[in-house]
């Protein structure tokens, strides 16, 4: 169990002459300034640049590469050429500061005993510096080549090219016209603020403690009773999260299991309406059919009772008649005009007389024909 430990500072292009105390009982030891260029050198582990580190090792990179942290200084100057020339007024002094960088590191004792944590420590980490920080977080690497593994972070604005308006405590200080005692406070209850904010959204998730033993003023027995604790809230913590992602996966599982059968009730339901549809619109054919056909047939049985009627009325109306025999003209009569009574009433007596007699000698007598 360890406490959590992030830190944020900014730097300018060029380091300003100005030397600052370090801090200790020693204050008149001073430490020199670094640049913007210094930083990023150290951080990319430049020959000559990190003398602290024993056996340098390449950086890992989370969020950007190698050519981030090369084209970075470069990229800087761009935006305050291109800030100066939209908004006119003094150059900005060399001295200004324009890189926000930070670092976030554990225990590595602690590292080695929670691998499972320490994932999901560097994990929140990286997530809460590209919430806090957005489309300004320009890169993120580790360092794993000194006694505890770190992250360094780089921060810098296409719009705001002071970075000095990107760090809680300078920007809460500046709220003060003068730097007075209440700007101080201000700056520290800034940075109390940024530190409580991290530890709810990452440390306090994996175990680590705000602050450390010494500004507790803790015992060492009490110190070690507060890691248990904290280590046993973790437990627990990471115990409950558990059990409830296996309810909430047990849950999504019978859930997709409900839609499943949700879905296949409907397909059936569908089937089925769609079944008794076709059935119903085919009985109705049949249904139509059978009243065609009966329509048919009660219009044949109608004829067929008028036909009786008409029989019976020409069998009563032919029932009293009688055949009478049709007499055989002989080919050789022309019953046009033989046959005709002006043709014999031309005749006299005599030539009358005298046709008969041919046209009776010329007949056969068994035609029954005669002319009398």
């Amino acid at each position: 169990m360890t406490y959590q430990f992030i830190h944020i500072e900014t730097y300018s292009r060029k380091a300003s002459t100005k030397q600052k105390p370090t801090k200790g009982k020693q204050k008149k030891d001073v430490e020199a300034k670094r640049n913007a260029r210094e930083i990023i050198d150290e951080a990319i582990r430049r020959e000559g640049n990190c003398p602290h580190v024993e056996a340098p090792e390449a950086p890992r990179f989370i969020v950007g590469n190698m050519e981030t942290m090369e084209n970075m200084e470069a990229d800087i100057e761009r935006n305050i050429l291109a800030h100066h020339a939209k908004h006119g007024g003094r150059k900005l002094r060399s001295d200004a500061h324009v890189l926000l960088a930070g670092v976030v590191s554990v225990n590595r004792e602690w590292a080695d005993e929670n691998p499972d944590l320490y994932k999901k420590w560097e994990a929140d980490s990286v997530q809460y510096l590209q919430k806090k920080y957005g489309k300004n977080l320009r890169a993120v690497l580790m360092h794993d080549d000194e006694p505890n593994p770190h992250l360094h972070f780089y921060v810098y604005s296409e719009d705001e090219i002071d970075a000095k308006e990107l760090h809680e405590g300078h920007k809460a200080m500046r709220q003060h016209k003068a730097m007075t005692k209440e700007a101080v406070i201000a700056h520290a209850d800034a940075m109390r603020a940024f530190q409580s904010d991290y530890y709810e959204q990452v440390a306090h998730g994996v175990g680590l403690t705000r602050i450390g033993p010494g500004r507790e003023r803790l015992s060492r027995k009490d110190w070690k009773q507060s890691k248990r604790v904290e280590l046993e809230r973790v437990r627990l913590t990471k115990a409950a999260d558990d059990a409830t992602h296996d309810m909430l996966a047990n849950a999504a599982d019978e859930e997709k299991k409900a839609v499943d059968i949700r879905r296949q009730l409907q397909n059936e339901r569908t089937r089925v309406l769609s079944q008794l549809d076709n059935n119903i619109a085919h009985k109705k054919i049949l249904l139509d059919e059978a009243k065609r056909q009966k329509a048919q047939g009660d219009k044949l049985r109608e004829l067929e009772e008028e036909l009786r009627k008409k029989a019976e009325h020409v069998a009563k109306a032919t029932a009293n008649l009688v055949e009478i025999p049709i007499p055989v003209i002989p080919k050789h009569i022309d019953p046009v005009v033989e046959y005709q009574p002006d043709y014999w009433s031309a005749l006299d007596d005599a030539e009358a007389h005298q046709r008969k007699q041919q046209l009776n000698r010329s007949t056969n007598s068994n035609d029954g024909f005669s002319l009398g």
